[in-house]
């Protein structure tokens, strides 16, 4: 692969993401009346697409913020981004002629109801193919909008995402991106933010986040120990596979709304403890074990028996070990760190292909004190995680980790 340009590259994919303590997710259609109409506010917001060249710089001025900053709190920076990504039917419908069939991905072709069954999503009672999602998510199906009234959810073909510091400044550059596309409407949209306090960077449960990701040669320059490299064309579409020249630099993106019934999974480690260990411990380390780390990331391969707050909050050691071959005295074979990344278990060499760059953010709001003591999330209460994953290869990234090795029981 040739080198790799940053402006060609949107923001999201690599060295960490867009920054973000807040983020909307707006998945639209395109109006079959006004496509041509699409097409020129699409050109026309093209410059506003924020690339990889422009997160580098982002990024490097919080950097220096915190250094200027030394042992006090480092002002947050006012940074906004915005990414676009398109389905397969949004690339039909804007009718561009660029042989969008000749993508040479087939769970993107066929889309993604068509993988639902084989990712191990639930079908609805009676049905051999209909997945039991949110009907947001199923076109045909009637919703109500923010008004009360009854629409007919409509097909997906592109997501919008905005990122920013804060929760409002994402609103009000995602007010400005509606009204650019007025030829484009709201299928659904999504709200996730960063948690509170020491909880930064920590999904639902509690586990720290988005640790061991892979190491993109050309683009990251500071490898941890134990970070595993890989090309760039594992993630970014390249121009030395079948792909179309427009497609280059681009990436697959995969989304996923996932709940989390925070309050009954404390309940269950709770009643479900290791034997021999004061409850709040027992019921810790079967979480690290159904993780195969600790909360604070610390893995337990290394540390398996006692948290390591420090080792979890360090990226030269949080990533820096393997997995015994034959052996899950230390971590279990099913562990979900170990099932989604089986390192040596299988050989770096066979997992280098299928490895992904992840970018989700949670959702929803703090387990509430009645919560936590009922051990029951309450009605119409949702929290979770927005799962976003970018590869080259969706049957190679997130649906062959999803569908060929988490749905494979151990």
């Amino acid at each position: 692969m040739s080198k790799l340009n940053f402006e060609e590259i949107q923001g999201d994919i690599l060295l960490g993401g867009l920054p973000k303590r807040a983020q909307t997710f707006l998945f639209f259609t395109i109006d079959p009346k006004r496509i041509q109409e699409f097409r020129t506010q699409l050109k026309k917001f093209v410059p506003q697409i924020t690339t990889l060249a422009k997160v580098k710089d982002d990024r490097d001025a919080i950097e220096k913020s915190k250094a200027a900053a030394k042992n006090s709190t480092a002002p947050i920076l006012s940074i906004t981004g915005v990414n676009i990504s398109f389905t397969k039917k949004g690339l039909t419908q804007l009718q561009l002629g660029l042989g969008t069939d000749d993508i040479v991905d087939v769970d993107f072709n066929t889309g993604m109801f068509s993988g639902a069954k084989d990712l191990g999503d639930p079908i609805e009672p009676g049905s051999q193919f209909t997945p039991k999602w949110d009907k947001n998510w199923i076109p045909g199906a009637i919703v109500k909008d923010a008004t009360g009234k009854d629409v007919i959810v409509k097909d997906i073909h592109g997501l919008i995402m905005v990122t920013g510091d804060n929760p409002n400044r994402v609103e009000n550059r995602l007010n400005e991106i509606k009204d650019h596309f007025s030829s484009a409407s709201s299928v659904h949209q999504l709200e996730g933010n960063i948690r509170p306090g020491d909880q930064k960077g920590h999904e639902h449960f509690g586990f720290l986040d988005g640790v061991s990701q892979p190491a993109v040669e050309g683009v990251d320059d500071n490898v941890n120990p134990g970070q595993q490299k890989v090309p760039p064309g594992v993630i970014l579409l390249d121009d030395t596979t079948q792909r179309p020249k427009w497609a280059v630099n681009g990436s697959f993106l995969a989304f996923r709304h996932l709940s989390q019934l925070v309050p009954e999974f404390n309940s269950f480690l709770e009643a479900n403890a290791i034997p021999g260990l004061p409850p709040k411990d027992g019921a810790e380390l079967l979480g690290a074990r159904l993780m195969g780390r600790w909360k604070s990331g610390a893995p337990i391969a290394v540390t398996p028996y006692v948290d390591d707050p420090a080792m979890g909050a360090d990226p030269k050691r949080n990533d820096d070990f393997d997995f015994e071959k034959t052996s899950q005295i230390r971590c279990p074979f099913a562990a979900h760190i170990r099932k989604t990344n089986p390192r040596s278990d299988i050989g770096l060499e066979v997992t280098k292909s299928n490895r992904i760059i992840r970018s989700g953010i949670p959702y929803g709001p703090e387990v509430s004190g009645k919560e936590a003591l009922n051990g029951l999330t309450e009605k119409g209460i949702d929290r979770g995680l927005l799962f976003v994953s970018y590869q080259s290869n969706l049957g190679k990234g997130f649906a062959f980790i999803q569908r060929g090795r988490l749905s494979i029981r151990n």
